[in-house]
C-alpha cells in the first residue's frame, strides 16, 4: 500500500526540471512506494531516456487529459476533478494515504490535492511551490479569472473568498491552506508570504513556508568534462535571455570559438537553431536534444546557467536554479546570467555576467578562451 499520493502536472517519465525536483523532495522525504496523478505529455515533452529512478516507487499512476499547463478556470476545475475521481476509487481499494503533494509547478495540483485532503482521502498535504504560481515561466501574470464551478469546489476549502476575481490569486490563498508550503529560495518564500492572498488566508500558528532546494544529481561514472565545451541548457521562456551571448559569440574569432566550444541543450531545438541562422552560427554551435541532468554534465568543462526571466513587476526572478547544485557536485565551474541586483549575483564561487549585456558576455568569453 502506498503512503504517499504525488499530484504533479510534470512527472516520470516525462524529462522537466519540476518533474525531477519532486521525485527528489518525494525521495528525501521518505516515501518508498507512491501513488502518481500527472498529466500526459507526450505532445509536448519527450521522455527521459533512460528511465528515471523514481519510477521504481511508482506503485499506480494515471495520466491525465495532458496539453498545455491549465491555467484558465474550467481547465484547472476539470484537471482536478478528473484527478479527484482518480484517488477516490484507488482509495476505494487501498484506503486514504498519509501524505498528498503538490507541485512544484503550476495550480492545478494545488486544486487537486486539497480536494484530495478535504475529501478524507489523505491526512497531511505538502504543498510546494517554484516557481509562484501567480506568473507564466515567461514571467507573465497569469490573469485568468475565476469561474462559477471551480469557485464552488475551492471556496470550501477557504476561510473567506479571496479579494481577487484571478485564479492564481485564489490558489494562493488555497496553498497557504497546506500543513506544509515548500518554496525553492529564501526569495520566493519571502515573495509568498508577502502576498496578500497568501498572507490573508494563512491560518493562524501555521508553520513558516519552508526553503527547499533539490540537492545535486551527481554525474553518470563514466563522466568526463572534455576539452573546454561550454555548455548551457534553455527552454524555450530563457531563450531570449541568451541572445547577448550569441551576439557576443558570433563577436569571437574562429580560432577564439575553437577554444570555446558552445554546446545548447534543449528540449525543442527548433526555436534554438532560428536563433543561431540568425546569427550565422548554426555551423558552428552544436544543439544537443537532451538537458536533463545528467546530460547536462557530459561532456561539460564550463556551465552557463541562465536565469528565469523576472515576474512582471519585478527587477529579478525569486524562482530556485537546481542545475547549480548539479554542477556543483561535479566541480564544474559556473557562469551565471542573471540581473544585475539579483542574489544570484553575488553567488560565491561562481562567475555573473549582467544580462542584455554583449560586451560583458564578450569579455567573459574571451576570458574562458584565454584560459
Amino acid at each position: 500500500m502506498s503512503t504517499t499520493l504525488a499530484c504533479c502536472w510534470a512527472f516520470a517519465p516525462w524529462r522537466h526540471e519540476a518533474a525531477t525536483t519532486a521525485a527528489a523532495w518525494l525521495t528525501r522525504s521518505g516515501a518508498t512506494s507512491l501513488d502518481v496523478l500527472r498529466a500526459d505529455l507526450d505532445a509536448c515533452l519527450p521522455r527521459e531516456t533512460p528511465r528515471p529512478a523514481i519510477d521504481g516507487q511508482i506503485a499506480r499512476a494515471r495520466s491525465l487529459r495532458g496539453g498545455a499547463m491549465p491555467v484558465e478556470a474550467r481547465a484547472v476545475e476539470a484537471y482536478a476533478a478528473a484527478g479527484l475521481a482518480t484517488a477516490a476509487d484507488w482509495a476505494a481499494d487501498s484506503g486514504p494515504w498519509d501524505q498528498v503533494y503538490s507541485g512544484p509547478m503550476g495550480l492545478a495540483d494545488h486544486a487537486l490535492a486539497a480536494s484530495v485532503r478535504a475529501d478524507g482521502l489523505a491526512g497531511q498535504w505538502v504543498a510546494h511551490v517554484d516557481p509562484l504560481p501567480t506568473h507564466g515561466v515567461d514571467g507573465a501574470r497569469l490573469t485568468a479569472e475565476m469561474g462559477a464551478t471551480l469557485a464552488a469546489r475551492l471556496l470550501p476549502m477557504l476561510p473567506a473568498a479571496p479579494d481577487s476575481p484571478l485564479v492564481a490569486d485564489w490558489m494562493l490563498a488555497l496553498i497557504a491552506q497546506a500543513d506544509v508550503v515548500l518554496a525553492g529560495t529564501e526569495a520566493a518564500a519571502q515573495a509568498l508570504g508577502e502576498h496578500p492572498a497568501f498572507a490573508t488566508a494563512r491560518p493562524a500558528g501555521a508553520p513558516p513556508v519552508v526553503v527547499w532546494q533539490r540537492p545535486g544529481l551527481l554525474a553518470f561514472p563514466a563522466y568526463d568534462q572534455g576539452p573546454g565545451v561550454l555548455s548551457v541548457a534553455v527552454d524555450a521562456h530563457r531563450l531570449p535571455r541568451l541572445e547577448p551571448v550569441l551576439a557576443a559569440y558570433a563577436m569571437l574569432r574562429p580560432q577564439e570559438q575553437a577554444k570555446v566550444p558552445l554546446r545548447i541543450r534543449t528540449n525543442d531545438p527548433r526555436p534554438v537553431g532560428a536563433a543561431l541562422r540568425r546569427r550565422g552560427l548554426e555551423p558552428r554551435v552544436e544543439i544537443a536534444a537532451d538537458p536533463s541532468p545528467a546530460a547536462r554534465l557530459a561532456g561539460t568543462r564550463v556551465a552557463l546557467v541562465v536565469d528565469a526571466p523576472p515576474p512582471e513587476g519585478a527587477r529579478w526572478s525569486p524562482a530556485g536554479m537546481p542545475e547549480l547544485a548539479d554542477y556543483a557536485a561535479a566541480g564544474i565551474p559556473v557562469v551565471v546570467l542573471a540581473e544585475q541586483d539579483s542574489p544570484w549575483s553575488a553567488l560565491p564561487g561562481v562567475t555573473h555576467l549582467p544580462s542584455d549585456h554583449p560586451s560583458a558576455a564578450l569579455a567573459v568569453l574571451r576570458a574562458l578562451a584565454d584560459a
